[in-house]
């Protein structure tokens, strides 16, 4: 049956997402979701970001699970 779902969904090129409000879901074309979603991001004033932030997050990550000697046992880390 979630097979028979997902090729229905597939063939109709539609999704299914939370919904704006509640804990409801919607089923929803993308040609439909994608322009919401870049007007909700262009009203909203999100920017792009000049540089992913990704390597420096995770640097940080790594700094504060080292310090953190109750919780990791260096012994065991992996970085």
């Amino acid at each position: 049956m979630l097979k028979n779902i997902k090729n229905k969904l597939a063939k109709e090129n539609a999704m299914i997402t939370k919904a704006d409000n509640g804990k409801t879901i919607v089923i929803i074309h993308a040609n439909d979701y994608n322009p919401k979603v870049h007007d909700f991001l262009k009203n909203n004033n999100f920017q792009t970001p000049r540089k992913d932030p990704t390597d420096n997050f995770q640097k940080l990550i790594k700094t504060a699970l080292k310090q953190c000697d109750q919780i990791i046992n260096k012994n065991r880390s992996n970085t």
